[in-house]
């Protein structure tokens, strides 16, 4: 057994755990036991696709599943134990497991400001491709007003433009998904 888990600290006293059926995710829960949550966050940034993965009230469980999530995924997910208290109204990071683009300095999830940087500058020139951009007001820098932006250079338009293509494609192809029309027939 890993050295982070303490089987003992699993033992749930005289909480009650209704009898589940197969498929029957219901839990019951005395008030005054910690629950567990299990989360997995792609390259460990919340602002990327995460999921959860366990909730409930063992402990050994939370952990093993978080190990085992972390290691199934090749490093791709890191994944985090949250324990909340008896009432959930407080909880804390108790293991984190990194993912293999985060270093050993890493103890918890964080906000990856690139991906937010990214999108805001692809924002940006999408909308000044049109001839308008959001711009701080000159009258007043506080707050933000459409502005004429003169044309975008020549390799940024046409880039622009074939992006919107790939956009185009994908959203086509998604909304025939959804609506259960033909899957894609490419090999």
């Amino acid at each position: 057994m890993a050295h982070d888990i303490d089987p003992a600290a699993s033992e749930l006293g005289d909480s009650k755990i209704s009898a589940a059926t197969p498929g029957d995710s219901a839990v019951e829960v005395k008030a005054g036991v910690p629950f567990f949550l299990v989360t997995a966050y792609r390259w460990g940034c919340t602002n990327e696709h995460a999921y959860h993965i366990y909730g409930g009230p063992d402990r050994t469980k939370a952990l093993a599943m978080a190990r085992a999530e972390n290691a199934d995924r090749g490093g791709k997910y890191a994944t985090v134990v949250w324990e909340f208290d008896g009432d959930g109204t407080d909880y804390r990071n108790i293991a984190y497991f990194q993912s293999s683009a985060e270093g050993e300095e890493y103890t918890g999830p964080h906000h990856n400001h690139r991906i937010d940087f990214y999108e805001r500058v692809g924002q940006f020139l999408n909308e000044a491709a049109t001839g308008t951009a959001l711009l701080p007001d000159p009258k007043n820098e506080r707050h933000m007003t459409y502005q004429a932006v003169g044309p975008l250079p020549d390799f940024l338009l046409s880039e622009l433009e074939r992006q919107r293509r790939f956009l185009k494609i994908w959203e086509d192809n998604s909304s025939d998904l959804a609506k259960g029309g033909a899957q894609s027939t490419n090999a």
